[in-house]
């Protein structure tokens, strides 16, 4: 068997084709070490085994279909970065585009890089409070939720004067700023 192996080896070296039942072709390599293995100490000469170990690599790739209506054989994946506190420059730090986007048309109401900063100030003034957190994004979700509640609750307050109360995220004006 280790003859016919090496017989089939390809001119440019320790490589020879895998064919599958399917038609498709693989070039395999084999690695530089191969070491034998007997057993002539231990039994007769009817009995002994010559074994030979060797490691085959075969780089293989999958190449996706252009077609319309078939599926793609990949799955992709996303996660969100995680949004930290640094400590040592009291700044948020990997808040993303993305993240601004989405926040801005969650809290419509809220000017977002101006309760950034107050969280950040919020971390500086209570840093045992602030302790390193994992969950940054839920700790300025939730910041952002309660200075959202709190501006619906001022525009409740004083519509009831007639008064426009808030910040206009699309023109970047203030209306009436509390």
């Amino acid at each position: 068997m280790i003859e016919t192996l090496m017989s089939s080896q390809l001119p440019q070296g320790k490589m020879f084709k895998l064919t599958t039942d399917k038609g498709y072709w693989f070039i395999a390599n084999i690695e530089e070490e191969m070491s034998s293995q007997d057993n002539y100490d231990d039994f007769t000469e009817q009995e002994r085994i010559i074994r030979y170990s060797f490691n085959i690599k075969v780089p293989a790739y999958i190449i996706s279909s252009n077609e319309q209506g078939k599926p793609s054989p990949f799955k992709r994946y996303f996660s969100a970065v995680d949004i930290s506190f640094s400590f040592e420059n009291m700044k948020f730090t990997c808040i993303a585009e993305a993240d601004m986007s989405s926040w801005a048309i969650a809290y419509p109401s809220i000017n977002l890089r101006q309760e950034i900063a107050k969280a950040e100030e919020w971390c500086k003034a209570n840093p045992d409070r602030a302790k390193p957190k994992k969950l940054w994004r839920k700790f300025l979700t939730n910041w952002f939720n309660k200075a959202n509640d709190s501006i619906d609750n001022k525009r409740a307050y004083q519509s009831m004067n007639g008064k426009k109360v808030g910040y206009g995220i699309a023109t970047g004006e203030y209306d009436n700023v509390f």
